[in-house]
């Protein structure tokens, strides 16, 4: 886990897990999902070995044979489909844990992005929870805990995942060859998002555009108010509906990059953050971008 700079987190973990004593369900949520997929496997990993060593499972065990093998009955992973958990992969899961484990183990029951548990299947799983069998564990994950329905989080303890530090990222990414100047555009975008930075750097495509359009909102926030709604027609010129959307959702995040260091930036922010919200909605998304032109310095 130090890797991904998560070394204080993994002290934390590492004491809860010689003590037992956070109960059945934990929470790790946080906005870079790589770190958080990763924390979520370590953990489980950890929890199923027999024989753990010091930060790491032995690889040697029953159990850590049983992973290796992938036999998928110690660690049950879970992920939402098209953005929702359905009744019936809860309903599975029941089945799947009522099964004897004959070897009585730990078993690790990990599912991803549990914001996207609602009605019917969240109140599945909390029956479940109720009675979760003999050493058997819940790891969830998610992007942020206040998208989690309440009856979820406050059954589980809860650990946010930290931004991964800039100097971590840089060190990570040195080895595949990036220039120092493209590692540090793509952080801009994504601050401490590790996953993101990689997979913007990694796509030439995307990345190329994306360096096109930080300049060309370089200069519309150095020009007058008039011009930037010129500026904004040229950003948008032979887009359809559909594209229209992403795209200014694009120009935004890299408008909220560029102001970042600004004195105000947190004056503005609200109001970015609230223009992404509208663009999910049906809202116009030029007449949105050019409102935000007209009232950022």
């Amino acid at each position: 886990m130090e890797k991904i700079g998560q070394k204080r987190l993994e002290q934390a973990l590492l004491k809860i897990l010689k003590n037992r004593n956070f109960g059945h369900a934990i929470i790790f949520s946080g906005n870079d999902q790589l770190a958080v997929k990763q924390v979520s496997k370590w953990f489980a990993e950890m929890l199923i070995c027999q024989k753990p060593k010091l930060n790491k499972p032995c690889n040697n065990c029953p159990a850590c044979l049983s992973i290796a093998r992938n036999e998928q009955t110690l660690i049950t992973i879970l992920n939402p489909e098209n953005q929702h958990y359905s009744v019936e992969q809860i309903r599975n899961l029941k089945k799947d844990l009522a099964l004897k484990n004959s070897l009585n183990l730990n078993r690790a029951v990990v599912l991803n992005e549990i914001q996207y548990l609602r009605d019917s299947a969240a109140n599945a799983l909390l029956k479940v929870l109720e009675e979760p069998g003999k050493n058997t564990y819940f790891i969830f994950t998610a992007n942020n805990i206040l998208s989690v329905l309440k009856t979820l989080s406050s059954r589980a303890i809860h650990f946010i995942i930290q931004p991964v530090a800039k100097t971590v990222i840089e060190k990570a990414l040195k080895s595949k060859d990036f220039s120092k100047k493209d590692i540090e555009l793509a952080l801009k975008l994504y601050p401490g998002k590790f996953l993101k930075v990689l997979e913007l750097l990694e796509n030439t495509a995307d990345f190329e555009e994306f360096k096109k359009d930080y300049l060309k909102i370089s200069k519309l926030l150095t020009s007058n108010r008039l011009e930037r709604l010129n500026l904004s027609d040229m950003l948008n010129k032979n887009k359809t509906d559909h594209n229209q959307k992403e795209n200014f959702q694009k120009l935004i995040n890299i408008l909220i990059a560029q102001i970042r260091l600004d004195p105000g930036y947190m004056k503005y922010l609200p109001k970015l953050m609230h223009s992404l919200k509208l663009l999910q909605t049906n809202a116009n998304p030029k007449l949105l971008f050019e409102s935000i032109l007209i009232q950022i310095p």
